[in-house]
Order: C-alpha cells, then structure tokens, then sequence
C-alpha cells in the first residue's frame, strides 16, 4: 500500500525539481500536465512528515476536528490537497486542510 504511494511521491517529486535546464526553464511537470508545479503546495511536506489533517465538514458538537495522519503525496488538484495515512483508522484518505505537527 505504501510502497506505491512512495512511488508516486518519488515520481511527481523528480518531475517537480527535474531537469528544467535542459527543458528551457520548464519542468517536466510543466511540459506533461501543463500544471505550473506551486512549491508551498507541492514541497510542503515530504514522505513520512507527521501532520494533522483537518476534517472537511465541521460540526458543533464535542467531536473531534483533526486527526493525527502521516503525510503520503500531494495529490495535483488546483485546490493543493494531499493525500495522508490515518493513523486512527490505517486508511489513506485526501485532505485540503492540514497543518504540520512536530514528531510526538
């Protein structure tokens, strides 16, 4: 499950910081998907980063707001989601809002 998220991460990572000189100043991102690559979404966090993702819909009650993840890979969409691993429920799940938390 991981191993191929960290290929995807490793893949969309090389083709954000790759050879762009050799490219005339265009990634490889750029020249595939036509999606200039945003560096505060896409190197925001690396694999593995521990973070809090932030639930979507939030209600008021004593429920819980965020949940402890660890961060996977951007996902690509203009909106600057990224994809985590909870660590409460072990499924990988997509999340626009999250915040960086320092390793307990």
């Amino acid at each position: 499950m991981l191993i191929g998220e960290l290929m995807k991460y490793a893949a969309r990572r090389a083709n954000t910081l790759g050879l762009s000189y050799l490219l005339r100043g265009v990634t490889p991102l750029e020249l595939f998907t036509a999606q200039k690559a945003d560096m505060n979404v896409d190197l925001r966090f690396g694999f593995g980063d521990y973070d809090q993702a932030h639930f979507e819909k939030v209600r008021n009650t004593r429920t819980e707001r965020n949940t402890r993840c660890i961060a996977l890979r951007p996902v690509g969409n203009v909106e600057g989601s990224w994809k985590f691993l909870n660590l409460e429920t072990e499924k990988i799940t997509t999340r626009q809002r999250f915040s960086a938390q320092p390793m307990p």
